[in-house]
Parts: C-alpha cells; sequence; structure tokens
C-alpha cells in the first residue's frame, strides 16, 4: 500500500479467526486489514502493535489507547471515530445511544464506522444495534461476532 507514493510498513498475525495485517509509518498505524496477509519492510511501531494484537488474541484486556494513529479522513469522520476509541474493552454501545452523544443520525454513525480503517484499535465492533444484533462490521459479521465473545470471555 502506498501514501503519498510512499510505501507503506507492514506486518501479519494470525489470529484464531484469520490473518490480521498492520500498516503504518513513522506517523502511526493507518490501517489495519482483517482476512488478509501482507508483510513489507519492518518499522518498530508495526512490531509493538504486532505484539499488542497477539496478547489481544490471547485473551489480554488491552485497549490500545497509547498506539499513534494517522487518520487521512475528514476531520468529522475522524474525529468521531477517535470518540468511539473511547468505547470500553468488553463494554458495547448501540448506534442510537453513540449518535445521541455525538449528535448524528443513528445511520450517519454507521456510515462513519464503516470508514473505519483501523477496526480492532479503533474498536467499531463494540458498536451494536439497540435490539442487541450485531449490524454490520468491515471484516463482516463472522469477525464481529468472534471480537464480542473474546472480549465478554476476558472482561475484568
Amino acid at each position: 500500500m502506498y501514501l503519498d507514493g510512499k510505501s507503506l510498513y507492514s506486518e501479519t498475525i494470525n489470529s484464531p479467526i484469520g490473518p490480521v495485517t498492520i500498516k503504518g509509518d513513522e506517523k502511526g498505524i493507518h490501517r489495519i486489514l482483517l482476512g488478509v496477509s501482507d508483510k513489507e519492510k519492518p518499522l518498530p511501531l508495526i512490531e509493538w502493535v504486532k505484539k499488542m494484537m497477539i496478547r489481544y488474541f490471547n485473551g489480554e484486556n488491552l485497549e490500545f489507547k497509547e498506539i499513534p494513529l494517522f487518520l487521512d479522513m475528514k476531520k468529522s469522520i475522524s474525529d468521531f471515530l477517535i470518540y468511539v476509541r473511547q468505547i470500553p474493552y468488553g463494554e458495547l454501545e448501540s448506534y442510537s445511544s453513540l449518535g445521541s452523544k455525538t449528535k448524528l443520525h443513528p445511520r450517519t454513525v454507521g456510515l462513519y464506522l464503516s470508514k473505519n480503517p483501523i477496526p480492532i484499535i479503533i474498536p467499531c465492533h463494540r458498536v451494536v444495534m439497540k435490539d442487541g444484533k450485531l449490524g454490520g462490521f468491515t471484516g463482516g459479521t463472522r469477525w464481529k461476532n468472534f471480537l464480542l465473545q473474546l472480549e465478554r470471555k476476558n472482561k475484568i
């Protein structure tokens, strides 16, 4: 993957549900790709995030809040995703309650979540419908269900 003609660094881990690729550069993490394997150049930040992701998939309660991110998108969307990043491990938030808190229509919440380039670290999987149904997810409902079950099982 290239950004402004510059190659991003990447590393892949094998999670219990499939490969997870972490992409970034010195500015921060740019993307998390679910179900995709890719390895380019090593970078200490990517190695650190890889180790954290392995700990997460092994059931450790991690928030990922100290990981620098690079969100190259409209400010309104990036501000919203930064807000979503604050949803605690193992907790759920509904599209409608998140919409009320951020003054966005629930469908806009869903649209903004669909633009999340860094799932898990920005935990959009923790946002569900108010009736408890899963709703959508970039990696598909299989991934979303797996992540929610993992966190539910390991919540402190």
